[in-house]
């Protein structure tokens, strides 16, 4: 009886199945990777967008003063177009309480300004300040 060197049908198979299943995992692996670096790119995206606005009022503010940061005086919804078309960018300002920020209060000499960026899928990015009506 000689013994034969080399692999059977049964052999290859199985080798060209385990062989599948792994690199099935590893693109999963990958698709996954290149999925959170799109979100994050996105938000860091949405989050700039949020910041421009936030420092354009800030400089209105200190520019033209209090009276003058008003809803009247900035787009309440904003689209944009080219490579930012997927986002939109809301703007509330409102004047609140000086010490409950959560309740609206005409006079009070605090605004509280929010600007919400968000994209598909409901994805959203909210930064917000407070103005004063003090000079610095």
């Amino acid at each position: 009886m000689r013994r034969e060197t080399g692999f059977t049908f049964i052999e290859t198979v199985l080798a060209i199945l385990i062989i599948g299943i792994g690199l099935f995992g590893i693109m999963n692996l990958f698709q996954g990777t290149v999925s959170t670096s799109v979100d994050t790119d996105r938000t860091l995206q949405a989050t700039e967008l949020a910041r421009e606005r936030i420092e354009r009022i800030l400089f209105d503010k200190k520019m033209n003063g209090y009276d003058y940061v008003t809803t009247a005086n900035y787009p309440m919804i904003e689209s944009f177009s080219g490579s930012f078309a997927p986002f939109s960018r809301t703007i509330s300002i409102r004047e609140v309480e000086s010490d409950n920020f959560n309740l609206d209060r005409n006079g009070s000499g605090y605004k509280r300004v929010a600007v919400t960026v968000s994209w598909e899928g409901g994805r959203v990015v909210m930064l917000e300040t407070l103005l004063t009506k003090w000079n610095e």
